[in-house]
């Protein structure tokens, strides 16, 4: 599927996000991130709704966007904006959250409502990264994700989380800087998976890159579930990587400098089921087994590209699809099942209960 025009209200800058909703919808943000285009699930522009300012139904840096029930979608605006629209694109009420939000740390969970992730600012919630918040006012009505509660300056990233569906009253929560997703409830930490390979390795204060001279560190961003598998995106220096000092640093050539690693996880036997490695920087999940990026046509006009993520069983030449979806309405990426023994990672895996902690690691 591919969005984008080649001139009108359809057209796309660059560096686009799509999210899309139920009703077959999609729902696109560019640069600058001020306003929201429409879509249609055969990719034909709809409207756009939304403008730079700081008015009513104005945006000053969008974040994400949430599609919810009966065609209401919610949009975070930075530095603390939550805007409710109506199908047609007009305001419907606007609320005032407590925090600024971030791009990947907001999911709709079954059974909790909107969890957002965010440092809170209030000395009893500070430690507490996941919060529910209220829709009608943005004020919060739950915060959990952290076993001790405190807060250390030392977490690179700070309370910053890539989240994902799960369960009903429950959300997988991951870590920018390490290879860690977490499921959480309420009621505290339920299960870990950590994968120790070296080409994440762990990011401190003293190594954090910092602009486009410098090799740029590994980050967890992308997590996404259906039943048993998960999908984890990861952003990576590109294979050939150098430095970009001398480009501009506001538009350095992402396709040089970074690749993407897309894993899947089978949640049931915690273990590797399919791995590739894509030169480019793909945007984010728009679903399970499913992602976006940005394209130019050979005449310059930007695309919103959407792939399907399948895994290939060796020697059967036949591809596992994702329940709910239609193959040939996407293009495909490929992911080979690991065939040796170092790549078939085990997935460490930690159940956690109030009275005991057990690991179980996978043959």
């Amino acid at each position: 599927m591919t969005f984008g025009d080649d001139d009108g209200p359809g057209m796309l800058g660059d560096y686009v996000r799509g999210f899309p909703g139920e009703d077959g919808r999609w729902y696109l943000v560019d640069r600058p991130p001020t306003e929201v285009k429409v879509y249609d699930e055969s990719g034909d522009f709809l409207h756009r709704f939304g403008r730079g300012g700081e008015g009513p139904g104005e945006f000053s840096l969008i974040r994400s966007v949430l599609p919810l029930e009966d065609g209401i979608v919610a949009v975070l605006d930075d530095p603390s904006g939550l805007k409710f629209f109506d199908a047609a694109g007009n305001l419907l009420r606007e609320a005032r959250l407590p925090f600024p939000p971030t791009s990947n740390g907001v999911v709709y969970a079954d059974g909790l409502g909107m969890v957002i992730a965010a440092n809170a600012p209030t000395p009893e919630r500070t430690g507490l990264p996941l919060h529910v918040v209220d829709l009608d006012d943005g004020s919060v009505d739950l915060s959990f994700g952290s076993l001790t509660g405190e807060y250390r300056l030392s977490d690179v990233g700070g309370a910053s989380r890539v989240l994902a569906e799960a369960a009903p009253g429950t959300v997988w929560a991951a870590r920018l800087y390490e290879y860690r997703v977490e499921l959480w409830t309420p009621d505290g930490l339920e299960r870990s998976l950590v994968r120790d390979v070296p080409w994440f390795p762990a990011t401190t204060l003293s190594t954090l890159a910092h602009g486009w001279a410098e090799r740029p560190n590994t980050i967890l961003s992308g997590v996404a579930t259906s039943g048993s598998q998960m999908w984890v995106k990861l952003r990576v220096a590109d294979e050939h990587w150098e430095s970009a000092s001398d480009e501009n640093p506001a538009t350095p050539d992402l396709d040089r400098f970074f690749d993407t690693i897309i894993e899947v996880i089978d949640l049931d036997e915690s273990r590797v089921i399919g791995r590739v490695r894509l030169d480019e920087d793909y945007s984010n999940f728009v679903g399970p087994g499913m992602i976006g990026r940005t394209a130019v046509t050979p005449a310059g006009s930007v695309r919103y590209e959407v792939y399907r993520i399948s895994t290939t069983t060796p020697g059967s030449g036949q591809v596992t699809t994702v329940p709910g979806f239609i193959i040939d309405r996407y293009s495909l990426i490929q992911i080979g099942i690991p065939d040796t023994a170092e790549e078939r990672d085990h997935v460490p895996d930690t159940v956690h209960s109030a009275a005991t902690e057990s690991r179980a690691e996978c043959t």
